[in-house]
Order: C-alpha cells, then structure tokens, then sequence
C-alpha cells in the first residue's frame, strides 16, 4: 500500500514538473506556451508553419499528463504569416496585441466566448472583407482593425463596451450602425474611413470624441438625441466628395468642438438642425465660413432668438423654425453644396468669371495667365 502511494505521488511530481508555467511545447501545428496550472490554460505563442494557409486553434491540447484550455491567441502569434483563414474555438476569450497582423485573413468568425481584440491585433489585414461577431465581445481595442481597407461588414453586439483608439482607422465600410447599448468610444474610432456613406449612431454613445468620423463622406450626418458633446474635428472632410447636404444636432447636445462639422473650403453645408433649446457651447470654427453664411440653421420655435444672440450661432446669415417634419421636407439635392465663387477685378467691380491677369477671389489676389 505504501508502495502505491510512492508511485502516485512521484506521478504527480513528474506531472508539476512538465506543467510548469512558461513552458513552451508544440503540438498540432502549433506552438503554445503554459500560462496557468490551476486551472491549465495555455495560450497560442506561434504558428510552427509559417507558410499554412489554414490554421485550425483547438479547444485544448495535452502535454505530458493533463490537458490545457487554450484561452488565449497571443502577441504577434501569426504576424506576417501567410495565413488565409482560420478556426478559433470557443475557449478563446483574447485576441491579443498584433497577432493576426498583416495575414492574409479574408474573413474572420469570432469565437463564442471572445472578450477582447486587443491592440494591433488585425492591423493591416488588407484582403479582410468581414468580421463576424458573438453575443460576448466587450472590448475593441486601438488601432485593432487599423488599415483594413476591404472590411465593408462588422456587426457590434449588445455587450460592447467600448471601442480604442483609432481601432477601424482606414476600413473600407459603407454603412455603418453603432450598438444601441451605452459604450465609449476613442478618438479617431472610425477616422478615415473614406467611403462610408451611411452612418446609423444608434442610441448607446453619450459623447463622440475628437476625430471620431473625420474624412468619412458623409451627406448627411443625424446626431442622436442622447448625445451630449462633439469632440475636436469629429466630423471634419478635407476631401469634397460627396458633398454634405444635412447635419441634424440632437436635443441634448451641450457641447461642439473646434472642426467639428469643417469642410473643405468654399463647401457648404446647407441644412444645419439643432434641435436643442438652448443654444450649445458652440466653437466658432465648428462649421466652414461658408456654411454661416449659405447655409439655413434650422431651431425650435421658442429659441430662434436665444440662438440670433447666442456666441457662434448668431454667425448663421439665415435661421429658421424647426419642426419634426423638416428633416423629410428638405430636399436630398447634392449638386447645390458648392457656393459661387465671389470674384472681382481690381477695380472692386464684380465679375462672372475670372479675366486674365490678376482678380479677387473670396477676398484673395489669385493671378490667372
């Protein structure tokens, strides 16, 4: 009997040793490294075979004698690699910093349990066309999916809790609808995103940061009513296609920062709402120059004055009453943005077009040969 217990527990001694923490071993193609013993997870630390098209992450593996939960995908674990496509299991709850960067990923389905993308972790995956979600993910983290310019697909399901830094940064979406449960987003989240055209805010974001949509060409732009503040240059295009023909503020809104709705010079945004009662802090480099002066800034009845007095939007040339049918009463006409050109010649006389040698445009000396 004595015996036995020796042996057992030389058994088990031999089996701590091999499961060590920090341990590295390879199997199924796959190198992994031991990250816990109680309980025994392990995480994917590289792919033994560079070259592979496919990889397949199992639920778990053995070594020596117990089996590990593979629980995590970790840094720069497939960077570079060739890879086309591949299966996580639902034991996967990380995604860790960088390590699907620059594959040749052209679909990615997360895993059941998946909690978090962390930094880098799809950088530069440029064949990525979608990304399908689970009902878990919680957390997108900076510059996540960071250069993708093909992914036109993501759903955001009801757990998210926020969205980093600059995290879909360059991605080629269309159209795009934000989850309607509260969650945060960083600066520049969606920033240039150069053809999304179709933005739904949904209800869920109380604050959009600086740069969040900048260079996105959006036509029309509708600011949900539980927004509170604009950030810096939120909205800003420096490109002029697709010019923007609407811009509807919710009814909470307290706050619009410095380029927050800018464009490009000499475009105009025509069709300005803000539905708030009273008048937002308001930056007065939130809108081009030319939208104060051509564009309609549309307001409730009760606060047309409040707002012909009010710092920034008594800049507004023409402000106007508001009511709950406008926004289906304006017309969607994209070829009326671009103002004329005011031009004269040297004599201060008003012209048609620029004459050869030098003229005045928008109050600036330009030489045409």
């Amino acid at each position: 009997m004595k015996r036995n217990w020796i042996l057992w527990a030389i058994f088990i001694l031999a089996g701590t040793i091999q499961a060590q923490v920090g341990t590295v071993f390879e199997k199924e193609g796959l190198i992994f490294e031991i990250k816990s013993i109680i309980p025994y997870h392990v995480e994917v630390k590289e792919n033994a075979y560079p070259n592979a098209e496919h990889v397949n992450i199992p639920y778990n593996v053995s070594h020596g004698l117990f089996n590990y939960m593979v629980e995590s995908v970790g840094p720069r674990s497939f960077e570079f690699d060739d890879l086309k496509s591949v299966q996580v299991t639902h034991s996967v709850n990380w995604l860790k910093e960088a390590c699907f960067r620059k594959t040749k990923l052209q679909r990615f389905d997360c895993p059941d349990e998946l909690y978090d993308i962390f930094d880098l972790a799809f950088d530069s995956c440029f064949e990525l066309d979608s990304v399908f979600t689970n009902r878990m993910l919680k957390r997108v983290h900076d510059y996540a999916f960071n250069d993708c310019h093909k992914l036109r697909f993501i759903e955001f399901p009801a757990t998210l809790e926020y969205i980093g830094s600059y995290a879909f940064k360059e991605c080629g979406f269309e159209r795009l609808t934000l989850p309607n449960v509260p969650f945060a987003m960083y600066e520049g989240a969606f920033s240039n995103c150069e053809k999304l055209l179709s933005l739904d805010l949904g209800t869920g974001i109380m604050d959009i940061p600086s740069r969040a949509f900048e260079n996105a060409p959006l036509p029309e732009i509708i600011i949900p009513d539980q927004v509170k503040t604009i950030g810096y240059a939120a909205f800003k295009r420096t490109t002029s296609q697709h010019p923007r023909w609407l811009i509807c503020i919710g009814s909470n809104v307290t706050d619009i920062a410095m380029y927050a709705f800018m464009t490009v010079y000499g475009q105009v945004t025509k069709h300005i709402i803000c539905k708030a009662i009273t008048p937002p802090k308001c930056d007065a480099l939130a809108f081009e120059e030319t939208t104060y002066k051509y564009g309609t800034l549309y307001v409730p009845k009760e606060s047309i004055e409040a707002y012909q007095e009010a710092a920034t939007w008594k800049m507004f040339k023409n402000i106007e009453e508001y009511d709950s049918t406008l926004i289906d009463r304006i017309p969607k006409v994209e070829t009326d943005i671009m103002r004329p050109l005011e031009i004269y010649n040297l004599s201060g006389q008003r012209t048609t077009r620029p004459m050869r040698g030098i003229n005045i445009l928008d109050n600036k000396k330009v030489l045409m040969k």
